[in-house]
């Protein structure tokens, strides 16, 4: 899908009022920390000397089945033949099969996600209009960042985002210049057109999924979108 256009700058007037956490933008690296002729990811990984390249593939689950479906059958053993001919093992991470229903029930997701995350050596972001789960007043969901802070504090401020921005913090903005990342922002009118198509065949519930989920998780969507542009 085509990028879509920076959003407008963000303003502090939407998030909740109790939050303490930081604002992303803090997080904007310093001229220079990106520039590095080979990142410290990649040459931290040639002294290895491990031929094995995990890479984690984030975003809200609702609404991009297609393209993560695409990326499982088409893409993936293209990728695959590539790194085999450079002596490489390709590790695709997508935990849409790695986390069992177990793991679920134990709100372990947050946990393991950012498990896989510290154990990957590039990390790929794509969004549609979807912002991801969250919401305080979710339970599970709670109950995953209480487990998930004991091995990382840090998410303990950042509990009113969606596990997929919990996601992108981990892998790129909390260390900018030593994982290699690439992102990747749905047209937004397609979002549209499939919402309306469904709507039109009376399935809400797959409408839903193209949908955000409130205009706050819009505009938190979009905060994010634009910090991924300023840090990329």
């Amino acid at each position: 899908a085509a990028p879509a256009p920076a959003p407008a700058p963000p303003s502090n007037a939407n998030y909740p009022p109790d939050s303490e956490a930081p604002r992303l933008g803090a997080m904007v690296p310093k001229p220079g920390v990106m520039g590095q002729k080979m990142p410290y990811w990649m040459r931290q990984h040639i002294d290895s000397g491990s031929n094995i390249v995990r890479v984690f593939f984030s975003s809200p689950f609702g609404g991009m089945e297609k393209e993560r479906d695409l990326l499982t059958k088409l893409y993936f053993p293209e990728i695959r033949a590539l790194c085999e001919r450079a002596g490489l093992t390709f590790v695709p991470i997508d935990l849409r099969w790695g986390i069992t229903e177990v793991d679920a029930s134990n709100a372990m997701v947050i946990q393991l996600c950012l498990k896989e995350i510290d154990r990957s050596d590039i990390f790929v972001g794509f969004y549609g209009a979807r912002y991801g789960w969250h919401g305080v007043n979710d339970t599970l969901l709670m109950n995953n960042f209480e487990k998930g802070k004991h091995d990382y504090p840090w998410i303990d401020t950042w509990r009113y985002r969606s596990v997929t921005e919990i996601e992108f913090i981990a892998g790129h903005f909390n260390c900018l210049g030593e994982k290699c990342g690439s992102f990747y922002f749905r047209d937004l009118k397609y979002d549209e057109k499939m919402r309306q198509e469904y709507l039109t065949a009376g399935d809400q519930r797959s409408a839903n999924k193209f949908s955000p989920e409130s205009d706050h998780a819009a505009k938190l969507r979009d905060d994010l979108k634009m910090y991924v542009y300023e840090t990329s």
